[in-house]
């Protein structure tokens, strides 16, 4: 029913008058270099589906999310010019892409990691240049989001910046623009970790553009200036449709003293704004695994994994300075793994609670290899539930941006304790 409602969306905007014309316009307005991408990937899918198709009625079928995306990316990697440490030219991000394989637009229901992006080849040498530039910064590998493509470099200075990440075969690579920095933790905030962090044609984002690549077009704003807000509005009755656990889970060890303290803490911090007091259900030794963070290490300081979880309680008391309760702060949002056994509590409209396996924990707090096969192995230690739970929640914000944090709690001492945290994308 949800991707009908959507497809018949877009089937009624798209119909309006002038389309047509708007369509064969961006075609025929192509740039060399991203011309030659599209038109190679067109007759590529001709190929592949037995068809004989033009590569401009090849256009004129996608997307209006589609073709924004394209036109954005390969905008960005047009105007990106890339100099080696002494500052000589060595060609543009564009010249390292030999083809398109996916043009990912919106679609709602999937990862902000997996819409408003181009699936490409690289040709031979390209991460060699990225590694030799000085306009690019090769980050520690991804191992939260963009599954399948570990390896990262993304664009020096300010947002919005460019990000490739490339498989291990340094053939495929995953290629987005970031409209906002990613920086932990206003990424949980500045709408960074949701599908509109790509997405040119949200709000703000085409200007943000053309700070620092010129000639885009917003053609999508002229034409359809309500598309972006239902798909957004779709997007959000989508999450709120989610399966919550609605039955206590039997062979669930020491949920109530969990569930109770989990209440506790997220009244001191979000009710009653004490966020001292909110530290306190810290654990000692707290251990921080994510790609959300500021550093390069795999590993932070002790003392900078705490600083960056008490800003993160700042940053959320002063995003959420108008809400009165747990629940019009915070959101439950239903696990996907299904090894993730969420069970019944009384908040299970604000935060999921869940338990996890042992082998979870260990990929959890990065003590088990960056798989999630090892997590989940035939060894049946590794599928041992009742030592640790999750809670799991995305921010209500006034923007719809919320990012979504998991906190792993850990029985310490007979005290239930939050472990590590992290943030995923929506």
């Amino acid at each position: 029913m949800f991707s009908a409602t959507l497809a018949l969306t877009v089937v009624s905007v798209l119909s309006q008058s002038g389309f047509a014309q708007q369509r064969a316009t961006q075609y025929g307005q192509m740039k060399p270099g991203p011309k030659r991408l599209f038109d190679s990937w067109a007759v590529a899918r001709n190929m592949g589906e037995g068809r004989t198709i033009t590569p401009r009625e090849r256009f004129e079928s996608l997307s209006v999310s589609q073709r924004s995306t394209f036109a954005s990316a390969t905008n960005a990697l047009l105007y990106t010019r890339l100099t080696d440490p002494k500052g000589r030219p060595i060609g543009s991000a564009i010249d390292l892409v030999s083809a398109i394989e996916v043009i990912a637009g919106q679609e709602p229901g999937k990862g902000s990691d997996e819409q408003f992006r181009l699936y490409v080849k690289l040709k031979p040498g390209a991460r060699e240049k990225l590694e030799l530039s000085r306009e690019f910064q090769h980050g520690k590998n991804n191992t939260i989001f963009h599954k399948g493509y570990p390896i990262n470099y993304r664009q020096s200075g300010p947002p919005p910046t460019m990000q490739y990440s490339i498989a291990i075969d340094e053939v495929g690579a995953d290629i987005d623009v970031d409209y906002r920095s990613s920086g932990f933790p206003a990424a949980l905030f500045n709408g960074h970790l949701s599908a509109s962090n790509s997405d040119v044609r949200a709000a703000g984002n085409y200007q943000t553009h053309l700070r620092r690549w010129p000639g885009l077009v917003d053609w999508w704003e002229t034409d359809f200036p309500d598309l972006v807000a239902e798909f957004n509005r779709m997007e959000q009755a989508h999450l709120q449709q989610q399966n919550l656990p609605a039955t206590r889970n039997e062979d669930a060890p020491g949920v109530e003293a969990v569930a109770a303290t989990a209440d506790e803490f997220f009244k001191t911090w979000l009710v009653d704004r004490n966020t001292a007091a909110a530290m306190s259900y810290l654990r000692q030794s707290l251990t921080f695994c994510s790609d959300m963070k500021e550093s390069p290490e795999k590993r932070l300081l002790e003392t900078r994994k705490k600083a960056l979880f008490l800003e993160t309680l700042k940053a959320a008391n002063k995003e959420l300075k108008n809400a009165k309760t747990v629940e019009s702060s915070i959101r439950a949002i239903a696990p996907v793994d299904p090894w993730i056994r969420a069970v019944d509590h009384v908040q299970r409209s604000a935060y999921t609670l869940a338990m996890i396996t042992d082998g979870d924990y260990n990929h959890f707090v990065c003590t088990a290899a960056d798989s999630e096969l090892t997590a989940k192995d035939t060894d049946g230690r590794a599928r041992q539930y009742g030592k640790h739970y999750v809670t799991k929640f995305q921010f209500i914000l006034a923007n719809g941006k919320g990012g979504i944090l998991r906190l792993l709690w850990a029985n310490d001492n007979g005290q239930w304790k939050i472990a590590a945290y992290d943030a995923v994308t929506a």
